[in-house]
C-alpha cells in the first residue's frame, strides 16, 4: 500500500529538499514576532467596556452565573425552558446548552475579576495569538514532506494575526466562541494528519484520540467545529494525496463525532417545545417576531459570502452591525454576478490543480479555498440566523482565502526567479500588507473603546438598522445622557414599530427625566399589544413610578407589591414601596419595606433621612396632643 500521508515529490517551482529538518530557530522567531504583533495590536484594548452581546450574554443575563455548575445536567428541560417561563429570549439558555466550554472559559475569568473585562481581554488575545502558532504549524506539517520553505505558513499566519477582521473575535469578549472553537478547530486537524502520518503503535493512537477530544471540546465550544472532520478528510486526500479510501477511513473516529451537534440542537428543541421536529430544530435560533424564510435566507447569503470573500482580501467596510439588503430569487441581478464571483473562483482553483496536480501551491490553493466555502456554510446555509452578515464569522473561513493568497505570492516568487528577477517582490507585498492591516486593526479597534462610539460609528455605514439605534440609545442611557437615548430610542421605533425593545427602553428613559405622562403613554398601549411584558420587571417597575409620579398611588402599590414579592431582595422596589406606602400614610408597612432597603444597601443616605421622618411622624401621633387634651 503506498504511504498515505506522503504527497507526490514533483513539486514545480519550490525548492524540493525533502529530508531537511525545519529547524527550532524558525518557530522562536516566528513566535516572537505573533506574540509582539498580538500584544500591539490589542494590548492597550484590555480595559475597554463590555459592549452589546457581552452584556447581553454576561453581565445582564440572569442564566448566566447560574449556569456556572451546568444546572442543565441535572435538570436539562427545566434549563432549557427557564428564559421562557421569565419571558426572556429562549437563546440565553440554548447559548448554554450548546457551548457550554466557551462558557467554562467566560465563568473561570468571572471568579478571577467578576465583570472587569480585562481578564477576558486577556484570555481572547492569548487565544488568537495561539491561533496564529496553529496556523504555521497546520501548514508545516502540509508542505514538510515536499519544501522547507516557510513563506506560505509564516505568511499567512501573520496575515491572519494582523487582519482588522479578526477584532471583532477578539477585541469582542463574547465572540471568543469564535477564536476559541478555531483553537479546537486547528488543534483537531494538527493531531489528526500527524496521527496519519506516524507509525503504527501508541503514539499514533494518542495522536488519534486527542483529535478526537478536541472535535468534541471544539463542538461543544461552537457549531462551526462542525466541520472539522470533513476538513481533515480534504488535508489529508487533497493536501497530502492520500487516497480517497485511505482518507476516508483514517477520518472515521472523527466523521462519527458530527451527530454531536444535530443531537445537542433536536434535544433542545424537545425540551423548549415538547416535540422532535426538524422545522424547529433548523430555525432554532431565527428570528421570533418576523423569522427568515429558508430560501430568503440561502439566497441572500450569496451575496453575504462574496462579500466575506471581498472584505477577506480587501478589509474595508467593516460594520458590527450591517444593514444588509435581502433578495428573494436568485434571478435579482446583485445575486447572479455574487454567484458568477464564486463559481469563477472555485473553476480557477480546480483549473490549477488538474493542470498541475504535483503542485503543493495547487493542492493548498484547492483545499484552502474549499476551506473557505466549507466552514462559512456553517452561517450562511439554509438554518438563518438572526442577522444575515457579521463581520466575527469570517475568522475561520478567512484562513482559507489568506492561504490560497499565500500560494499564488509563492507562485510569484517562483515566476521571479524563473526570470532570474532578484528582486523580494512577494515578500515586499506580504510586509505591506501586515503593516497595513495592522494599521487598519488599530483604527478599527479605537471604535470599541466606548460603547456611544462604536455604536456611532455604526450608524454612519448602517443608519436603517434599527438594532444600532436601540444600542446607541443604551449606550447613552448607560452614560445617563437620557435625553439623548429617547431620540435613539424615538428612531428606532420608527424604523421598526413592532420591535418592543426600543419601546421598554424609552419607558426607562423617560422615568428616569421623570416625564411621568409620556412613560405611561408609551407603557400602558405597549402592555396592551404585547401583553407578556407584564411579567417584565424593569418595565412594571417604570410604570409603577411613573403612577406614583401623577399620584396614582393605588395602582402603583399593586405592581410594587407584586414585585416586592417576586424579587423580595430587590433593593429598589422595597424603597419605592416604602415611599409609596409613606405618601398613602401607611407608615408602619412603609418602615417594614425601607428597613428591607437599608439592610440590602445600607450606603444608601435617603433610607436613613426619611425613615427618622416616618419616626417622627410616628412618634407624634403616640402622643396626645395639647388641643386633643382639651
Amino acid at each position: 500500500m503506498p504511504d498515505c500521508s506522503a504527497p507526490p515529490t514533483s513539486t514545480t517551482g519550490i525548492q524540493a529538499d525533502v529530508a531537511v529538518p525545519v529547524k527550532s530557530a524558525p518557530w522562536k522567531r516566528l513566535l516572537a514576532v505573533i506574540g509582539v504583533l498580538t500584544a500591539s495590536l490589542y494590548a492597550w484594548t484590555t480595559d475597554f467596556p463590555l459592549v452589546y452581546d457581552d452584556c447581553y450574554y454576561m453581565s445582564e443575563n440572569p442564566l448566566f452565573l447560574a449556569s456556572r455548575g451546568f444546572p442543565h445536567l441535572d435538570d436539562f428541560q427545566e434549563f432549557a425552558t427557564r428564559p421562557q417561563r421569565t419571558n426572556a429570549d429562549p437563546d440565553l439558555a440554548t447559548n448554554v446548552i450548546m457551548r457550554p466550554m466557551a462558557y467554562a472559559t467566560l465563568h473561570l475569568n468571572h471568579a478571577l475579576d467578576g465583570f472587569n473585562p480585562r481578564w477576558y481581554r486577556v484570555t481572547n488575545i492569548l487565544v488568537h495569538a495561539a491561533n496564529g502558532l496553529l496556523i504555521f504549524a497546520l501548514l508545516r506539517q502540509l508542505q514538510q514532506r515536499v519544501t522547507t520553505s516557510l513563506f506560505i505558513p509564516a505568511g499567512a499566519a501573520l496575515l491572519f494575526i494582523v487582519h482588522p477582521l479578526a477584532t471583532e473575535s477578539v477585541t469582542y469578549v463574547i465572540q471568543r466562541f469564535t477564536s476559541l472553537s478555531t483553537t479546537f478547530y486547528l488543534l483537531t486537524l494538527y493531531l489528526h494528519l500527524a496521527a496519519c502520518g506516524a507509525s503504527p503503535g501508541w503514539r499514533r493512537w494518542l495522536l488519534g484520540a486527542g483529535a478526537v477530544v478536541c472535535v468534541l471540546t471544539g463542538m461543544l465550544t461552537k457549531e462551526d467545529v462542525f466541520t472539522a472532520p470533513l476538513m481533515a478528510l480534504l488535508l489529508h486526500w487533497l493536501a497530502l494525496g492520500a487516497p480517497l479510501r485511505v482518507a476516508a477511513r483514517q477520518a472515521v473516529p472523527l466523521l462519527l463525532c458530527m451527530p454531536l451537534i444535530p443531537a445537542l440542537v433536536m434535544l433542545t428543541v424537545w425540551a423548549q417545545t415538547g416535540t422532535l421536529s426538524l422545522s424547529a430544530g433548523m430555525n432554532i435560533v431565527n428570528f421570533r417576531i418576523e423569522p427568515w424564510d429558508h430560501w430568503t435566507y440561502l439566497v441572500t447569503q450569496i451575496t453575504v459570502v462574496t462579500d466575506y470573500a471581498r472584505q477577506i482580501l480587501w478589509p474595508t467596510g467593516l460594520n458590527v452591525m450591517p444593514d444588509w439588503p435581502v433578495y428573494h430569487s436568485l434571478l435579482h441581478l446583485p445575486v447572479l454576478a455574487s454567484l458568477l464571483i464564486l463559481v469563477v473562483m472555485i473553476g480557477m482553483v480546480v483549473w490549477a490543480f488538474r493542470r498541475h496536480p504535483e503542485d503543493v501551491r495547487t493542492r493548498l490553493g484547492l483545499v484552502f479555498t474549499l476551506w473557505f466555502f466549507i466552514t462559512v456554510s456553517i452561517s450562511s446555509s439554509l438554518i438563518p440566523l438572526p442577522d444575515l452578515k457579521a463581520d466575527h464569522r469570517t475568522y475561520l473561513p478567512s484562513i482559507g482565502l489568506l492561504v490560497l493568497v499565500m500560494c499564488l505570492l509563492d507562485w510569484l516568487r517562483s515566476a521571479c526567479a524563473r526570470l532570474r528577477l532578484h528582486l523580494p517582490v512577494s515578500e515586499s507585498l506580504v510586509v505591506a500588507a501586515v503593516l497595513t492591516m495592522a494599521a487598519c486593526t488599530c483604527l478599527r479597534n479605537e471604535y470599541w473603546r466606548s460603547n456611544v462610539a462604536l455604536w456611532e460609528e455604526t450608524l454612519t455605514r448602517s443608519p436603517e438598522k434599527f438594532g444600532a439605534w436601540v444600542n446607541l440609545g443604551a449606550a447613552h442611557s448607560e452614560a445617563r445622557h437620557h435625553e439623548k437615548a429617547i431620540k435613539c430610542y424615538q428612531r428606532a421605533i420608527e424604523l421598526n414599530p413592532n420591535y418592543p425593545g426600543a419601546q421598554t427602553n424609552l419607558i426607562h428613559s423617560l422615568a428616569s427625566l421623570q416625564r411621568w405622562q409620556e412613560c405611561l403613554d408609551v407603557g400602558l398601549p405597549l402592555l396592551e399589544s404585547v401583553p407578556t411584558l407584564r411579567e417584565s420587571k424593569p418595565v412594571m417597575y417604570h410604570l409603577s413610578l411613573a403612577m406614583a409620579g401623577l399620584g396614582r398611588m393605588d395602582e402603583a402599590e399593586r405592581i410594587l407589591t407584586k414585585l416586592a414579592v417576586e424579587s423580595p431582595n430587590d433593593f429598589l422596589t422595597r424603597k419605592v414601596l416604602g415611599m409609596v406606602y409613606t405618601c398613602k400614610d401607611k407608615l408602619h408597612e412603609a418602615m417594614i419595606h425601607l428597613q428591607a432597603a437599608q439592610h440590602l444597601n445600607p450606603q444608601d443616605q435617603e433610607l436613613g433621612q426619611l425613615m427618622a421622618k416616618i419616626e417622627t411622624r410616628m412618634g407624634s401621633r403616640s402622643t396626645p396632643s395639647d388641643s386633643a387634651g382639651e
